[in-house]
């Protein structure tokens, strides 16, 4: 079942997508299954995010050939270019959410305890291990300015389905 999201981190964003978010029930689930499998806390802001029906594929619309990660690899992104095992980076407290269009760097939020935590870039040629950098100090603002760039070359009377 979806039904319609009320949003405290994410609200501007999807205001500028255009879209009215709608709760993934099968997000929710994959997500939870992530929080058991690792034994972690997601922090609340990247759960209001994935919790929109299908906001990966929308966010992939604004990443101008970036790959936002899928949720069923969040916990091994396919992109990381040295061998980790499942899990591995979320356990060190590595979200991977993003990856470069050549693979050369991902940008990860920090599993820092924070409800909307800080978000960095490492580069994936130079491993192991990644060497973390700051980019935004939470991951909504991140999000937020990562669309709103993407928004100038995205069609979206074309693209978005205005009810996701």
């Amino acid at each position: 079942m979806i039904s319609q999201l009320q949003l405290l981190y994410h609200q501007s964003t999807i205001g500028l997508i255009g879209i009215r978010p709608r709760y993934s029930a099968e997000a929710v689930s994959l997500l939870k299954a992530l929080e058991q499998t690792y034994d972690i806390v997601l922090p609340e802001a990247i759960e209001e995010w994935f919790f929109i029906d299908r906001i990966v594929e929308t966010l992939q619309l604004y990443s101008d050939g970036h790959r936002p990660v899928s949720l069923e690899h969040l916990d091994h992104t396919q992109f990381v270019w040295h061998p980790t095992e499942a899990g591995d980076l979320l356990k060190q407290g590595w979200l991977i959410f993003m990856c470069e269009s050549q693979g050369c760097c991902l940008w990860a939020a920090h599993l820092s305890g924070d409800p909307d935590p800080p978000v960095f870039i490492a580069d994936n040629s130079h491993v192991p291990p990644l060497s973390w950098k700051f980019v935004s100090p939470h991951f909504s603002s991140f999000i937020g300015h990562w669309v709103w760039e993407g928004s100038a070359y995205v069609n979206t009377t074309n693209e978005i389905d205005p009810y996701i």
